[in-house]
C-alpha cells in the first residue's frame, strides 16, 4: 500500500505498513504518432492527461492514478473499454470525464479553469474517437478464436498426460476470453503473472508456484491443489461461488470433470483476481485466523511476550504518506520468515502521540492506538494481509469516512488486493524518527529506563534498512522462483490489480461476446433469436456499453437462450456461512466520495428507416433528473425530454424507465438518414435552469455540440401522435461559459443509432 499516494491516505484509525519507497521499471519508448487526427488528440492528452495517467511521465505522484496509466498509448487506449468506444466520443467514458470538466482532476480541483482544455483541443480528441471505427477488431483478426471446444480439448489433453494419481488435484485458470476480445500480448504476458503471483499468494505449501501454460497460445494455465495445500474442499469454496459456471456442450467436458473429480476443474483468471483477492474469499482460501493474535500465535509469534522482552525492532515517524498522524511499525520473526504489524492512530496528542509515548501499546505509560495492519511472510516467500482493529478483531475494509482508495470501486482500502498494490515489491523502507528524539533531541525528558528501552528496540537506520531491505529480497526471490517479474506491471499498475480492474471494466459487444464463448458476429446473430431479453442485450451492446454488475446477472439468463451450454449450480458446495460469499457488490461505492454514477440508455433498435420512431430506455443508479439529448450530424443539440409533453423527468434509482412511455401522447421520429448521438444526463438535483438541466450538465452539451437550438433539428423529431408541436428548448451561447462547481452528482451516457432509406 503506497506510502506516497493519495488513494492510501487514512485520515484516523486504521493503519496500512509504509515501507520502502517505490520503483517501477522505466516505461517503454512511447510512439508518437506522425498521422494528424492521432498526432492532434496524442497533443491533447499529452498535454493534460499524461502527468497523472502515463507511466513514465507522472508527475507528483509515483502511480498513475486509478490504475489508468497509458493515456498516451493510443493502440491501448483505443481498445480499453473502460475509457474509449470506438466511433462514439460521447459514450467513451474518458471524453465524458474532460468534456464533463471532471479532468484534468488538479485544474478542476484548483479551479484554474483558464488551463481546462480547449474547443480545438476536445474536437480533437473528438476526430480521433470517430475515426477508429471498428480498427479493434481487425487488430486482432490474425488470432485464430479459441472456442470452448479448444478449452477442453486442451485440458482433457493434458489431463491424459499425468499419472492417473496426479489427475484428481489438477485444476485450470483460464484467459482465453481475453485472448479472443483483442487484449494485446504484452498485457496476455502480465496477466498470466498475475494468476500465477495470486495463487502463491493464497498458499500454505513451502514451494512456489511456477507459471505454466498447456496451450500454444497460452491461454490455460494449469497448477494442482497441493501445489498451494489446498484442499478439494477449498477448490469446492471457490466454484460456489463463481457467477460463470457453465458446463460446455463438449463431450469431454465429462471426462475431465471425471477424472479432475470436481463438477468444474476451471474458472476464469479475472473473476479470480478480482474475488479471491478480496475479503471474504481472499482469507477463506488462505485460511489463516483473522485475529490479529490468533493469526500471530499460528505463525509463532508471541507479540506481547516479544515486545515485553524487547525482541522486536520498530521505527516511527510523524509523516508516514499514508497517515495525517504519527505511526509505528514493527517486526516479529516469525517461523516462516518476518511479522510486520503497524499502530495506526487517530490523533497525535496524549497518549496517541509515539514522541511522548514510544513504548507500548499497553502498560503504565504505553501509547493507545486505534488500529493496524499486518504483512507477514508464507512459507514460499510471498506475503499476506491482515486488517484490524485495536483490539486485534479483523476488518474486511477501512471505513470509507476514515480511509478511501480511489481505485476500488467502492472507493474502500481493502484486505488484501489494496495490500497488493502497495506492497508489489514486497516489504517497503520507513525512517524511524523516534530514536533520535528520545536519545538525543529530547534525552533529559524521558527516564533512562524508557531511553534504554528506546535504544534497544528501535535500531539505528541503517541497522533498520538492512531488516527491510533482507526482507524485501525474500518476497523478490520467491517472484524469481516462479518465474515471474517482481517488476512487471501493466501500464505501472501492479499485475492483480490491473487484471481485477480489468474484470470490472465495462463491456462491449467484443468483450460480452468473448465471455460467451463467441466471436461478436456470432454473439449478435444468436441474440437477435433469443427473445426480448436477447434483443435488449443485443442493442445495449450494439450501440454502447454493458457495465458488469448489469452484465453478471444477465449471464445466466441469456445463455440457454443462444447456447446449449449447462449453467451449473455450485453454491451449495460452499458451506452455510460462506454460500453467499460470491455476492459481489459491484455497486457499493459512497456517494459522497464521488461526482459520478452510471446510467445505462439503449434504444430499441441499433437501425431506424426514416419516419420510424425510437424508443429508449433509461436505468440511472441513483434517483435523478433526467434530461435526453441528440447532437446531429451537424453537432446541433436539441432536447428530446423533458418537452412540453412530458415534464416530470425524475427517476428512481434502479428503475428502467421507457421514453416515450407507450402511453406517451408523442413520439421520437427519425427525420434523416445518418447517425444519430443520443446523450442522456441526469443530475441528482433539479435545477432552476431550463427543463430542469443544470448548468454543469450545459457546459457538457457544449463541448460536444457547436451549436443549441433554439428550433427543432431535422434529426429526430418530439412529434405529438394527434398533431405536429415543437419540443426544442431555447439556450443561449453564454450558458456554456458558466460552471457550478457546487452541483449535485451527475451521470451521463450516450449512443449512436443509424438512420437508413
Amino acid at each position: 500500500m503506497s506510502s506516497i499516494t493519495s488513494r492510501c491516505k487514512w485520515i484516523s484509525s486504521i493503519s496500512l505498513l509504509v515501507f520502502a519507497t517505490f520503483s517501477s521499471p522505466s516505461s517503454a519508448k512511447l510512439e508518437i504518432p506522425t498521422e494528424p487526427v492521432a498526432k492532434a488528440a496524442y497533443d491533447m492528452l499529452d498535454k493534460h492527461c499524461a502527468r497523472c495517467h502515463q507511466d513514465g511521465k507522472l508527475e507528483n505522484r509515483k502511480r498513475p492514478a486509478k490504475h489508468f496509466g497509458h493515456v498516451l498509448d493510443l493502440e491501448a487506449l483505443a481498445v480499453d473499454t473502460a475509457q474509449i468506444i470506438p466511433g462514439n466520443p460521447d459514450g467513451s467514458p474518458l471524453f465524458q470525464q474532460i468534456t464533463g470538466e471532471k479532468m484534468p482532476y488538479d485544474l478542476v480541483s484548483n479551479f484554474e479553469i483558464d488551463l481546462m482544455p480547449t474547443a480545438d483541443e476536445i474536437t480533437a480528441l473528438r476526430t480521433w474517437i470517430e475515426k477508429l471505427g471498428d480498427q479493434k477488431q481487425a487488430k486482432c483478426s490474425t488470432r485464430q478464436f479459441v472456442t470452448n471446444d479448444m478449452i477442453i480439448s486442451a485440458i482433457a489433453d493434458d489431463i491424459q498426460e499425468h499419472n492417473q494419481h496426479l489427475m484428481d488435484g489438477l485444476r485450470y485458470i483460464t484467459l482465453s476470453h481475453l485472448y479472443n476480445s483483442c487484449v494485446s500480448d504484452e498485457a496476455m504476458g502480465i496477466y498470466r503473472q498475475a494468476v500465477v503471483k495470486l495463487l502463491n499468494s493464497l498458499s500454505q505449501n513451502s514451494d512456489v508456484l511456477k507459471l505454466t501454460t498447456i496451450d500454444e497460445d497460452k491461454t490455460i494455465i494449469r497448477f494442482r491443489l497441493d501445489d498451494l495445500k489446498w484442499t478439494p474442499e477449498t477448490w469446492d469454496l471457490l466454484i460456489s461461488a463463481y457467477p460463470y459456471a457453465v458446463a460446455p456442450d463438449v463431450s469431454l467436458f465429462s471426462f475431465i470433470t471425471d477424472k479432475t473429480d470436481t463438477e468444474l476443474p476451471f474458472v476464469r483468471g479475472d473473476w479470480l483476481a478480482f474475488a479471491a483477492s478480496k475479503p471474504p474469499l481472499y482469507e477463506n482460501l488462505l485460511g489463516a485466523p483473522r485475529n490479529l493474535y490468533k493469526l500471530a500465535e499460528s505463525l509463532g509469534v508471541d507479540i506481547e511476550a516479544n515486545i515485553n522482552s524487547g525482541n522486536i525492532k520498530r521505527a516511527g515517524f510523524q509523516n508516514s504518506g499514508v497517515s495525517q498522524n504519527n505511526r509505528l511499525i514493527e517486526r516479529h520473526t516469525s517461523r516462516q520468515g518476518y511479522f510486520w504489524t503497524s499502530y495506526d492512530f487517530a490523533g497525535n496528542q496524549g497518549f496517541q502521540s509515539l514522541f511522548d509515548f514510544p513504548l507500548g501499546p499497553s502498560g503504565k505509560n504505553g501509547f493507545q492506538h486505534d488500529g493496524g495492519e499486518s504483512v507477514y511472510s508464507l512459507p514460499n516467500g510471498f506475503t499476506a494481509y491482515s486488517l484490524t482493529d485495536t483490539s486485534g478483531d479483523p476488518l474486511d475494509k477501512g471505513p470509507t469516512e476514515i480511509v478511501r482508495d480511489p481505485v476500488r470501486r467502492d472507493q474502500a482500502v481493502t484486505n488484501g488486493i489494496s495490500c497488493m498494490s502497495c506492497h508489489d515489491q514486497g516489504i517497503r523502507k520507513a525512517v524511524d524518527d523516534i530514536r533520535k528524539h528520545v536519545l538525543v533531541d529530547n534525552k533529559r525528558g524521558f527516564s533512562k529506563k524508557i531511553r534504554d528501552f528506546v535504544e534497544l528496540i528501535y535500531p539505528p537506520v541503517d541497522e533498520m534498512n538492512k531488516i527491510l531491505e533482507d526482507d524485501q529480497k525474500k518476497f523478490q526471490s520467491a517472484m524469481r522462483l516462479a518465474g515471474l517479474d517482481s517488476n512487471a506491471n501493466l501500464n505501472g499498475v501492479e499485475m492483480i490489480n490491473a487484471l481485477s480492474v480489468r474484470f470490472e471494466q465495462v463491456l462491449g459487444l467484443q468483450e460480452a461476446a468473448a465471455e460467451f464463448g463467441l466471436t461478436s458476429e456470432q454473439f449478435s446473430e444468436a441474440l437477435g433469436t433469443a427473445g426480448s431479453e436477447g434483443l435488449r442485450m443485443k442493442n445495449r451492446l450494439e450501440q454502447g456499453l454493458m457495465p458488469r454488475d448489469s452484465f453478471e446477472p444477465k449471464f445466466v439468463e441469456i445463455l440457454p437462450r443462444i447456447a446449449d451450454d449447462k449453467v451449473l449450480s455450485l453454491a451449495s458446495l460452499a458451506p452455510v456461512q460462506l454460500a453467499s460469499i460470491g455476492k459481489i457488490n459491484f455497486k457499493a461505492r459512497p456517494k459522497e466520495a464521488s461526482l459520478d454514477f452510471e446510467i445505462e440508455l439503449f434504444a430499441d433498435k441499433s437501425t431506424y428507416k426514416v419516419g420510424e420512431a425510437a424508443t429508449f430506455t433509461v436505468t440511472p443508479h441513483e434517483s435523478c433528473f433526467l434530461t435526453l439529448l441528440n447532437i446531429d450530424q451537424n453537432d446541433t443539440a436539441t432536447v428530446l425530454f423533458p418537452n412540453s409533453f412530458a415534464s416530470n423527468n425524475f427517476l428512481n434509482a434502479g428503475q428502467s424507465v421507457q421514453f416515450p412511455p407507450k402511453d406517451a401522447e408523442f413520439e421520437l421520429q427519425l427525420q434523416d438518414v445518418g447517425v444519430e448521438r443520443v446523450i442522456a444526463i441526469c443530475s441528482t438535483r433539479k435545477q432552476d435552469t431550463v427543463a430542469g438541466i443544470k448548468t454543469r450538465s450545459l457546459s457538457q452539451v457544449f463541448a460536444t455540440a457547436r451549436n443549441f437550438t433554439t428550433r427543432q433539428t431535422r434529426a429526430i423529431l418530439v412529434k405529438a401522435k394527434k398533431r405536429a408541436k415543437l419540443a426544442s428548448l431555447a439556450k443561449t451561447p453564454q450558458q456554456k461559459q458558466q460552471i457550478l462547481k457546487q452541483a449535485g452528482i451527475t451521470a451521463r451516457a450516450a449512443i449512436k443509432i443509424k438512420v437508413v432509406r
